[in-house]
């Protein structure tokens, strides 16, 4: 059975930053779709190291299926030259902690790429800055977390 892609996303770089704004639980189709799109932004910005700053929106849950991508992606993102994953959950309306929980229980399976957990996106890009990568949200980015809001 094939099942219709849930979630959105948004991707952007700058600044050797890659933006990651996911919105709503994502499934496995999804999230194929976007992994497509991060690679693909990727390997267009060349091979310097880069960071990478996942923000979710609402309820940025995934399900059993897209976990095990993510893991895939993370370990293809460190062949090139991903330097460090921040994930900000100020935009999640509820259920904070479980979001967060379902990461941390994704990413334990690999804990030499472990990502830092931050509340507020203020936070995470100041994490990101202090290893070299300092960017903010550029003007689409901030379109697409305003119009996903609830």
């Amino acid at each position: 059975m094939i099942f219709l892609a849930h979630g959105e996303y948004h991707l952007s770089i700058t600044n050797r930053v890659v933006v990651a704004i996911l919105a709503g639980p994502n499934n496995m189709e999804s999230f194929l779709r976007f992994l497509s799109d991060m690679e693909t932004l990727v390997l267009k910005s060349g091979t310097e190291p880069w960071g990478l700053l996942f923000v979710a929106l609402n309820t940025a849950i995934m399900s059993p299926e897209a976990e095990h991508l993510v893991l895939d992606f993370t370990l293809w993102a460190e062949k090139q030259n991903c330097r460090c994953t921040a994930w900000s959950v100020e935009h999640i309306s509820g259920g904070k902690g479980m979001v967060k929980n379902q990461w941390e229980r994704v990413f334990a399976e690999t804990p030499h790429i472990m990502p830092r957990f931050f509340l507020t996106d203020k936070e995470a890009f100041y994490w990101l800055g202090a290893r070299g990568f300092v960017s903010d949200f550029s003007e689409e980015d901030r379109k697409f977390i305003g119009d996903h809001l609830v």
